[in-house]
Formats: C-alpha cells, sequence, structure tokens
C-alpha cells in the first residue's frame, strides 16, 4: 500500500477554514512563515488537519508540535478524523517510527537525543499548535533543528505585546478570524457580563513580576474574600456548567470547597491531580453530576467542553492572552446554549491596568477611547453585552454631531474647535508624529503665523499644533473643496446647519460653517446609502 496514496477530506469546511488553508498555501509558496490568528472553538486544529492533508496529497512530510500531552491526543484524533490518516505520536514512552509521513510531537519530549535522532531534513512541514508560545527555548530548539522546514503558527491569542517577539519566528499574518467575527456568523455564542460590586478585592499591595501578578500573592488576596465571592458567584451561575478560574491550586480548592458548603456540586483539578481522578472530574462536569469546576492553568488551553455556559474569571491580569484563553473555554456553540455568561469582581488595581473583556474585541477596530465609553455606559447595569455595548459606543464617538459637539470650545461669544476632535471627524490622527516634508525640507516646529491665520477662518484653536499638524489640517479642507472665506457666517448657512442637526452655542465664521456643512452633509448622504 501506498502511504501517500490520496486521502479524502472527511468533513466539509467552513469558509472561513477553507479562506485559511489558501492564504497558507500562497505565504509557503512565497516562502514566508505564515502566522493564522483564529478565535478559540473555531477549529484551528481543523486548519492544520486541512494542510497535513493537502501535503499529503503531495507525497510531503510534516510535523506537528503541541506542548501537553492533552494537546498532543487532540491533534492526533482531529488529524486522523479529518484525513483518514494516523499520525505517529512522538512522547515520553510513544516512540515515532522515523519514516513516519506525519508525526505530532510534544515539544518538551524532542529535544537532545530525542530530537536528533531525526534527520534535519525528515520534513518537509512543520506545524506549531499554540503558536504564542514559540518564543521559548524549547520550540526554538525544534525550530532551528528542521530549520529547512516550512513552518506554521496557529494560536487565538497573539496579541499585541507577543506579536513583536513572534515576529522574530513567523514573518506574515496570513489568516485572521478574530472573535467578533465569529460570533456574528453564528460560529460562537455571544459573551455578556456580570460584574459583582458588593465589595471590591484589593490588589494594591500585591507585587508585580514579568508585567503580572504572583500567583500565591493574588490567591492571598481572593482568599480573604472567598465567603462573598462564592455567594456571588452561586447566585449568578445557578443552573449553568460553570468554569472558575483561579490563581492557583490552593485557591482552586478553597472555591471548590465553598460552594460546596453553599450546596453547589463543585469540585477542582490542577496539574498535580492524578491522571484517573482528574479524568473522572471532567467526566462529572461533562455529565453535569459536578456543576462548577474549579483550575488554575490546567484548562486554559485545549480543553474543549462545549457544554460550558458560564466562566467566573478569578484570575484578574494584566496579560490578555491569559484572560482570552479563559474565555475561550465557553463561547462554544451548544444546542439550547445563547450565550456565555462572564461573571467578574471589581478590583483596586493601581499598579497594573487589568485585561477586561472589551479587549476581547479590539479586533473590531474600537480603540481605547470606544474601550473606555463601552465600559463607562455599562456602569451600574445589571447585564452588559460587550460587542452590542462597543457599537453603541463607538457609534457615539464618531457620530458626526456628537464629535462636532465634543470638538466646540466656547470662546469670546465665538465657537471655536479643538485641532485633535476636528481630526477625528475628517479621520486624519493628529495625536501621533508626523514625518512631512516641503521642498525637501522636514516640517518642524509650531505652527507658522500664515497657517493659524488659515486655520482661524474655520475656527480651529491652532495654539498647540505643530507645522506639520497644521500642514496636514490644511491640506485635507483644501481637498475637501471648503475655502477660508473670510467673514460672519451666513442666515443661509446657519438654516442648512441646524437642519443637518447643529446649532452653535456661539457666533460662527463662514469657513467654519462651510467646513461642518461639508462634513455633516457627506456624513447624512452616507448613512442614507
Amino acid at each position: 500500500m501506498d502511504l501517500f496514496e490520496p486521502v479524502q477530506r472527511m468533513k466539509e469546511l467552513r469558509y472561513y477554514q477553507t479562506e485559511a488553508n489558501e492564504a497558507i498555501e500562497k505565504a509557503i509558496a512565497e516562502g514566508e512563515r505564515p502566522l493564522v490568528i483564529m478565535a478559540t472553538g473555531t477549529g484551528k486544529t481543523i486548519i492544520a488537519a486541512e494542510w497535513v492533508r493537502r501535503t499529503l496529497l503531495r507525497k510531503e512530510k510534516t510535523l506537528m508540535l503541541a506542548h501537553r500531552e492533552e494537546l498532543v491526543d487532540q491533534a492526533i484524533d482531529k488529524l486522523s478524523g479529518h484525513s483518514g490518516y494516523a499520525p505517529d505520536k512522538e512522547m515520553a514512552q510513544h516512540w515515532a517510527d522515523l519514516g513516519a509521513n506525519v508525526v505530532v510531537g510534544s515539544v518538551p519530549t524532542m529535544q537532545r537525543k530525542r530530537l536528533e535522532r531525526f534527520r534535519k531534513d525528515a520534513f518537509q512541514h512543520m506545524i506549531i499548535d499554540e503558536a504564542h508560545h514559540s518564543i521559548s527555548a524549547t520550540y526554538r530548539n525544534i525550530i532551528n533543528h528542521f530549520d529547512k522546514s516550512s513552518l506554521l503558527g496557529i494560536t487565538a491569542t497573539a496579541d499585541r505585546a507577543d506579536d513583536k517577539q513572534l515576529g522574530n519566528i513567523y514573518t506574515k499574518v496570513a489568516y485572521e478570524y478574530p472573535l467578533h467575527k465569529a460570533i456574528n456568523d453564528g460560529f460562537l455564542v455571544k459573551i455578556v457580563g456580570r460584574r459583582c460590586n458588593d465589595f471590591t478585592i484589593n490588589l494594591s499591595k500585591l507585587k508585580i513580576t514579568a508585567g503580572d501578578f504572583q500567583d500565591d500573592e493574588l490567591a492571598g488576596a481572593i482568599a480573604e474574600y472567598i465567603t462573598p465571592i462564592a455567594e456571588n458567584v452561586r447566585k449568578q451561575t445557578e443552573g449553568k456548567q460553570t468554569l472558575c478560574f483561579l490563581p492557583n491550586v490552593y485557591s482552586s480548592k478553597l472555591m471548590a470547597e465553598e460552594l460546596c458548603k453553599l450546596g453547589v456540586k463543585a469540585g477542582y483539578i490542577s496539574g498535580a491531580t492524578d491522571k484517573e481522578l482528574r479524568r473522572h472530574t471532567l467526566y462529572e462536569f461533562k455529565q453535569g453530576i459536578i456543576t462548577h469546576l474549579c483550575s488554575c492553568n490546567v484548562l486554559l488551553e485545549g480543553y474543549d467542553e462545549p457544554k460550558v455556559s458560564a466562566i467566573v474569571m478569578l484570575r484578574p491580569t494584566g496579560s490578555r492572552t491569559v484572560y482570552a484563553q479563559a474565555i475561550g473555554r465557553g463561547t462554544r456553540l451548544h444546542p439550547g446554549k445563547k450565550e456565555l455568561l462572564l461573571v467578574e469582581f471589581t478590583y483596586n488595581s493601581d499598579k497594573l491596568r487589568l485585561v477586561t473583556a472589551y479587549e476581547l474585541f479590539s479586533t473590531m477596530g474600537f480603540g481605547d477611547n470606544v474601550q473606555k465609553r463601552a465600559q463607562k455606559t455599562a456602569e451600574g447595569s445589571e447585564e452588559e453585552d460587550f460587542m452590542e455595548n462597543l457599537e453603541k459606543a463607538h457609534e457615539k464617538e464618531y457620530n458626526p454631531i456628537e464629535i462636532v459637539r465634543r470638538m466646540t470650545i466656547p470662546q469670546w461669544g465665538f465657537t471655536a474647535f479643538d485641532p485633535l476632535e476636528v481630526g477625528k471627524l475628517i479621520n486624519v490622527d493628529l495625536s501621533g508624529e508626523f514625518d512631512i516634508h516641503y521642498e525637501g525640507r522636514k516640517l518642524e516646529g509650531a505652527a507658522t503665523e500664515k497657517q493659524k491665520e488659515i486655520l482661524k477662518r474655520y475656527g480651529i484653536n491652532s495654539e498647540s499644533l505643530s507645522k506639520a499638524q497644521a500642514s496636514v489640517l490644511i491640506s485635507e479642507f483644501f481637498k475637501r473643496g471648503v475655502s477660508p472665506m473670510i467673514g460672519i457666517a451666513t442666515e443661509a448657512q446657519l438654516r442648512l446647519l441646524a437642519r443637518l442637526g447643529y446649532t452653535s452655542p456661539g457666533d460662527l465664521m463662514k469657513g467654519q460653517a462651510a467646513f461642518l456643512i461639508n462634513e455633516l452633509k457627506g456624513a447624512k448622504e452616507r448613512s442614507a446609502i
């Protein structure tokens, strides 16, 4: 039998899984080392399985890497289920055949002599699952050994901090399928939140190490409030299969015990839990015998139980990766499950900026200002729909009338405009550095008197602007065909502005009114399309 005989796809791919594989093919053909970023629960391993199937059809060999036994076994199951080809396993007592066409290997196992037994050209392709770990030395050892292989990384959590380091390994983000798109497409459930404001957990005295809290100190702070925390969890998550994430084993065990005292069927597991006991506990949770499962890190990756309908986040963190991994355990679809409930608590954290659920949707293109507005809007509400709140906040933040009102600075009976808000209205970011040259010279220093005079006709307060910022603004006005007319706005201009929804708190200049009419009319026409 030909070991490379054509393998058939066992299940149809979703549209984005096909798109991802086409992007991978293109990137690798161009000599890139692609990174694919997929929201948890959208089938990262299926994308890898399809790529392996394609390599088998071309009679090419592939190594797939994972760092834990559960992830290795999960990859073998998905690869064989998708292609009909059973990979060999290289982990602990399992030794892969050196001639195998597909090997799934454990990163801790494939070091030193276990790595050296494979020829450097043994595989044409290499895939790294949970690719955000690729920067560690153990992964680099393997990557460097198979340096002739193509390299594909797949992860759900390549946030901005990781991206910079991952850029030393992967050369291109070939494809991204973010959380908000998966929810809108109906492939994941929406996330709603409830916050306990009955008390504030004090984290102000905790040390920060490597950008986050120390687990043991954090666990001690949580333990001080364990009784009211457990009571809130019981009330908020009644009738839901619930995962509780805590800082360490001690706090996980303590939380499970406190919930049991309240009549909740709770259990806990950790990396130190006996394998058979862990399997039994996970089975009981799956069957609903246990309704609340407490853990620290062991369930952050590779745990797929679609029945999970509530996450309790008792591990406040500055790491978006950790936060996203925890929430991703509950977003999968399941019959009768309409949403994931995220239960959070209020913290006093003046040393560390804590990640919030709103940051999970940063790929919606909404910046910090929109996230802050969304959080502020949600204060005091019983339940938050994070995506809906962000969309409403974005609408307010970038609604032309709202921007015009925010950019207004009453001044000596006249209406002046804040230049940064003006930039927002015309979609020009004036907050960054500009590298603008005119007649071979870089524009540096404060705005010139001539620039200030022109901008004054548009009612813009230009005292704080640089020469480059003023140049950008003036150029944008001229592009829009808005002349810097002299004099006070006409009655006709004011009537038209009133019909467009804007009434000035003070006198307007002609140029200023012309600019507002141009922008508000344009916004109205765009919204009518």
